[in-house]
C-alpha cells in the first residue's frame, strides 16, 4: 500500500491528505531557514519583494522596533501592516526569544503608541516596569481596572488604581 495513507492515520487527523499537510508544513519551515538574519536585509525584502508572502514571512523575522511601526502604518499590504503591527507589539512586551533592549522598549512605549498597543502591554508586558509605562498612558477603565486588580507588582496596581477615575469599575 505504498502512496496510501494507513487507515488510524485518516481516522484520526481527518483525511488521506495527511502526508500534503505535513510536506506543507515542512516547506513553510525551509522558506522560513532561507531569510537573511541580517536585519538590513529582512527589511530590504519587505519593502522591495515582488512575492507578498515573502514580504509578510520577512516581517515576521524583523526585531527593529522604528521599522515596524512605520511597516504598521504605511505598508501598502494590509496583511504586512496587520503582521509589522502585531510583531511590534510582542515585541514591546518582551513575548520574544530574542528581543531589543530594554531601554528602547521603553522609549517606543513613552512615544507616539496607538491605545490598543498601550493596553496589551499594560496587560501583557514581561517586566514591571514596562507595564507600569504603559499604564501611566492608558485611557481604557477596564483595562485600568483589570491592570488595579490583577498585576503582579503593588506599585503597578496603586497606579493603575490612581488613575481610574470611576473606582465603580473596579
Amino acid at each position: 500500500t505504498a502512496g496510501r495513507t494507513p487507515r488510524f492515520i485518516r481516522s484520526r487527523f481527518g483525511g488521506p491528505d495527511v502526508p500534503m499537510l505535513f510536506k506543507r508544513l515542512l516547506a513553510s519551515k525551509r522558506k522560513r531557514a532561507s531569510f537573511p538574519t541580517d536585519q538590513d536585509a529582512l527589511l530590504n525584502i519587505v519593502r522591495t519583494a515582488d512575492d507578498t508572502a515573502r514580504r509578510r514571512d520577512a516581517c515576521r523575522l524583523i526585531q527593529r522596533l522604528p521599522a515596524l511601526r512605520e511597516l504598521g502604518t504605511d505598508d501598502i499590504d494590509a496583511g504586512v501592516r496587520e503582521i509589522a503591527q502585531a510583531r511590534y507589539r510582542k515585541l514591546l512586551c518582551g513575548l520574544d526569544d530574542v528581543l531589543p533592549a530594554l531601554d528602547e522598549r521603553m522609549e517606543e512605549i513613552r512615544g507616539p503608541l496607538d491605545q490598543r498597543g498601550l493596553e496589551q502591554v499594560a496587560s501583557n508586558g514581561r517586566e514591571p516596569e514596562v507595564r507600569l509605562a504603559a499604564i501611566s498612558r492608558v485611557s481604557s477603565p477596564s483595562v485600568l481596572a483589570a491592570c488595579a486588580l490583577g498585576d503582579a507588582t503593588t506599585a503597578n496596581r496603586c497606579a493603575a488604581t490612581e488613575r481610574l477615575h470611576d473606582k465603580r469599575a473596579l
